[in-house]
């Protein structure tokens, strides 16, 4: 009788268990759909970023993705881009195989200086993919550090596809990102070639990008230490005076003021030297001190956030801050942000206005806040890029200026002189290729002709005796 019972509980019990394991296993797939019916219903409602939380949270659930839930993240994240993803861990990401994901995290690791992880994600972008050339961008930048010639290869597939990609883009939005990222393979070739000495072939490729691109107004810096180092001091100098036109008055540029004063010391044009690095310590040594003081007394990267907010309160009474805020608009990465962010901040006073449900309003609000701070550590490492940049050119600054009162008291000790007189300038002077026009400059720019400028400064490096001056 006592053997039956036992039998009797062992079966009862057995039976028991898998009851206990099927309740479990209908409790998780019943959460799993509620997780995913929640996902399309937010995203049917075009409340995209609580669908993207409640399409993580089945991923993160179920340790992968599904076919039909990868295809929603894509819908979702090519509405909300993908500053959102910096809310997800990495690790989490790495279980999806999505192109979004994939160059998130080549950019991520990127930045990690994790190499190897970079490369591999962006090489998982598929050439039909719209991020194709952004991801062969990663991969040539990549090889270039590591000093593979293949680089080149890389960089000209970028080129070609974002030309490609750029011509048939209908939203203008889309247009200007593979214009930038086309921009940026040739940048990246120009500067490989600067390297190398190659310093007119890295002009040519310089001068193929228009000067209606975002970065053409950097580029001109770039473009004049090729003419400096190819002993073109006039063509130099009269480059770096496209910044004093009112049409580029919002970019301030520091080693652009070290560059003038070595073509002016190259043209042994001493006093034009002296002059010109007493203005930079009278002029930006309180820039920098300014700026200093102000990093210093706002800490929090959301008070960043708002220089490029519309919000942003025209009250600043700093100028420099002022010229670097209007650089910032002109941002493509940090606008394309931006434009998530005020997505966002639609999505959660259209649910607010609805009256949703607390927990989801919250979220929200915590989306937005982590936004504002990835944005404005963006902004916040641009002023202090500033703040550096200066501090680096008054040490160079310093140093030539020692070496301009070296070279006055060697003429000196020497009883000798300079054979010039500081001049205006002649066509003389000016070298010119033969499909270059040439036009007087008097005290106007013409915006055509920005970045085509020249001076015709004559050098002023012949020695003589100061009693038998020619």
């Amino acid at each position: 009788m006592k053997t039956y019972l036992i039998l009797i509980l062992f079966i009862s019990s057995s039976f028991q268990g898998y009851s206990q394991e099927e309740k479990k296993e209908k409790k998780a797939k019943s959460t799993t759909k509620l997780f995913y019916k929640k996902a399309v219903k937010h995203y049917r409602n075009k409340s995209y970023n609580l669908s993207l939380y409640f399409l993580f949270s089945l991923i993160k659930k179920n340790n992968g993705v599904s076919k039909k839930e990868n295809k929603l993240l894509t819908r979702l994240l090519s509405q909300t881009g993908t500053l959102p993803l910096y809310l997800y861990d990495p690790e989490l990401l790495e279980q999806i195989n999505n192109p979004y994901i994939s160059l998130h995290l080549a950019n991520h690791y990127f930045k990690k200086k994790d190499y190897k992880k970079s490369m591999a994600y962006a090489s998982s972008v598929p050439d039909s993919n719209k991020f194709y050339p952004e991801a062969r961008l990663i991969i040539g930048s990549t090889l270039q550090l590591k000093n593979d010639p293949k680089f080149k290869s890389y960089l000209k597939q970028c080129i070609k596809s974002a030309h490609k990609k750029s011509s048939g883009a209908f939203a203008k939005k889309f247009k200007l990102y593979y214009d930038l990222i086309r921009e940026n393979c040739q940048i990246n070739y120009a500067r490989e070639l600067y390297s190398k000495d190659k310093y007119a072939r890295s002009n040519a490729i310089y001068t193929d990008i228009p000067k209606t691109a975002f970065s053409w107004p950097y580029l001109l810096l770039e473009k004049a230490w090729n003419y400096y180092h190819l002993k073109d001091y006039n063509r130099s100098l009269g480059l770096l005076m496209t910044y004093e036109s009112p049409l580029l008055s919002s970019y301030f540029l520091p080693e652009a003021e070290i560059l003038k004063a070595l073509n002016y010391y190259n043209l042994c044009l001493y006093n034009d030297t002296a002059i010109l690095i007493e203005k930079f310590f009278k002029v930006y040594k309180q820039r920098s001190l300014n700026l200093r003081s102000f990093v210093k007394k706002n800490k929090d990267p959301e008070y960043y956030f708002n220089f490029i907010d519309k919000k942003l309160s025209n009250k600043l009474n700093n100028s420099y801050v002022k010229s670097l805020k209007n650089q910032l608009k002109k941002k493509l990465k940090i606008n394309l942000h931006y434009g998530s962010f005020k997505k966002t901040r639609k999505e959660y006073q259209r649910l607010k206005a609805k009256g949703a449900s607390k927990r989801d309003l919250e979220f929200l609000e915590f989306t937005m806040k982590k936004m504002k701070q990835r944005i404005g550590r963006h902004v916040q490492e641009y002023f202090y890029y500033f703040i550096n940049q200066i501090n680096f050119v008054a040490s160079e600054m310093f140093n030539i200026r020692l070496e301009v009162i070296s070279r006055k008291k060697d003429l000196l000790y020497n009883d000798k002189t300079l054979v010039a007189k500081r001049a205006r300038g002649s066509l003389e002077n000016v070298n010119r290729s033969a499909d270059e026009f040439f036009f007087t400059f008097k005290g106007a720019f013409w915006a055509d002709e920005l970045g085509d400028y020249s001076f015709g400064l004559k050098s002023n490096c012949k020695e003589v005796d100061k009693n038998n001056k020619e």
